[in-house]
């Protein structure tokens, strides 16, 4: 949705349209910041030798839900609920954990109202009733009650995952709950977002409390105890910032784990083999071992991609170093005439900034500074990942954000292997398209065969990458 047209295009002053705008923003006037679904499905997900079953159920309200049973080749090892991120579907963020059914585990997923087939409009009570009933049905779906169940979480999926475990009366069965790159409050994230920005800052407080926040899994994370708790977080997420992670972790109780990747961005952790191979060996502890008592869960530190932090950042800190910054640049430019570059264009780059102010005669150096300002706010919080920013962003939209974030992270790794026809950056992006295993060979030999059109120069775009891999796989 662009949120232009869902709140209108005023035709007015900088400062008063930038006010509207964060105003209906704050308050409730333009589409929730917290949900981003698709109606659509994707194609369902090859299981190499598993099966895919439907079911619908429903929610603690009567709304129906829609779900998938994904279930491996032979008997499941154990049973992972998975609860997925704030954008687009299941469909689309079943790819994050389709390892785990090749692995041998049996995944059951599903939408929250609002999202894909499942009835209803998303807001923050609903979808956390929604939480609480596939968990309870998940003890139904394979012998649960004997099993036990994991559950596992990513960015808006971790905080009703948190929920969900902390409220169930099957609590004591849940043998552990997985958060991956969460929030630690819905008032919280909206505040720290709105923080970051010369316009947004002043109404960081006030806007924040007009967000529900009973659900916030600050408030419920020390309540899943004694149920194991990890809690996996990169130190460069650029959606939630590292310290919302450090929360969780300090309020949750033991046992609890904090799974730190250096360098790493959003919900992007079990990319890496190394998580992946510590998940797999934490699942095994608490699905195998007797007494939850004498269950642990070790600390884990990785590297992913370069330019890795060396100390762990904070996040208030650092927005009072990069407001710093802003005040030193706004007395250096008041030095300067507010007409000397207002016979230039814009020149902000993308960005709700941007659109706020693109059209006002005003385009003084001090007014791209504040629209500057505003792009950094909002760029990360909804902007790109629902297309409402007007940055540049992959024109055939590529519905799983991860496939976006992973090439956006890793473009030289990928230049090299998709020149190379082979490597681990190209499996993965294979693997974040569904491409079946059968396909792999063809798919890879296809992109190396169309280097040079995916890579016409040294300094392209991760948008043309992006776009010109689901062209030349759709031709191939």
């Amino acid at each position: 949705m662009d949120l232009l047209n869902g709140c209108g295009r005023f035709k007015t002053s900088a400062p008063a349209l930038a006010t509207t705008l964060l105003l209906s923003l704050a308050l409730g006037g333009c589409a929730p910041l917290f949900f981003h679904p698709a109606r659509e499905l994707a194609a369902p997900p090859d299981l190499a030798g598993g099966s895919l079953e439907e079911i619908f159920f429903p929610s603690g309200d009567g709304v129906r839900l829609h779900g998938w049973i994904l279930r491996p080749p032979g008997p499941p090892k154990g049973t992972v609920l998975f609860y997925h991120g704030n954008a687009e579907n299941m469909s689309t963020h079943v790819n994050a954990v389709l390892w785990l059914v090749k692995a041998g585990y049996l995944v059951f997923a599903f939408d929250y109202r609002g999202y894909g087939i499942s009835d209803g409009t998303p807001d923050i009570p609903g979808v956390n009733r929604d939480g609480v009933a596939a968990l309870d049905l998940a003890f139904h779906i394979r012998g649960g009650e004997e099993d036990g169940i994991v559950v596992f979480g990513q960015s808006l999926g971790g905080a009703i995952a948190t929920y969900a475990v902390a409220n169930s009366p099957r609590r004591g069965k849940v043998k552990a709950l997985i958060v991956d790159s969460s929030f630690a409050g819905y008032r919280r994230i909206v505040r720290d977002k709105l923080i970051g920005g010369i316009v947004t800052l002043p109404l960081a407080w006030p806007a924040s409390w007009t967000v529900e926040d009973a659900y916030s899994p600050e408030r419920w994370i020390g309540s899943v105890a004694p149920v194991p708790v990890v809690v996996i977080q990169g130190t460069k997420d650029p959606v939630i910032p590292f310290s919302h992670g450090e929360r969780l972790y300090r309020l949750a109780g033991e046992p609890k784990g904090f799974w730190k990747v250096e360098g790493g961005g959003h919900a992007t952790a079990l990319l890496l083999p190394d998580v992946r191979a510590q998940l797999l060996g934490f699942l095994d502890s608490v699905l195998f071992s007797p007494p939850r008592q004498e269950s642990s869960v070790s600390p884990l530190t990785l590297n992913q991609g370069e330019g890795n932090l060396e100390t762990l950042f904070q996040f208030h800190s650092t927005k009072e170093a990069e407001m710093k910054k802003l005040l030193v640049m706004l007395a250096a430019l008041s030095l300067f005439p507010a007409s000397y570059a207002s016979a230039n264009q814009m020149n902000t780059g993308c960005g709700v900034g941007t659109l706020i102010f693109q059209d006002t005669k005003d385009q003084s150096t001090l007014v791209q500074v504040v629209a500057m300002s505003t792009n950094g706010t909002f760029i990360n919080t909804f902007g790109v990942t629902t297309g409402t920013s007007e940055c540049k962003q992959p024109s055939k939209v590529v519905q799983n954000e991860r496939m976006n974030e992973f090439v956006h992270a890793n473009l030289d790794e990928l230049a090299r292997d998709i020149s190379a026809g082979k490597g681990e950056t190209l499996s993965t992006v294979a693997e974040l398209m569904g491409v079946p295993s059968a396909d792999r060979a063809a798919f890879n030999a296809n992109l190396q065969a169309n280097f040079h059109q995916i890579f016409p120069t040294p300094g392209v775009e991760y948008a043309h990458v992006v776009d010109t891999i689901i062209s030349v796989s759709n031709q191939g």
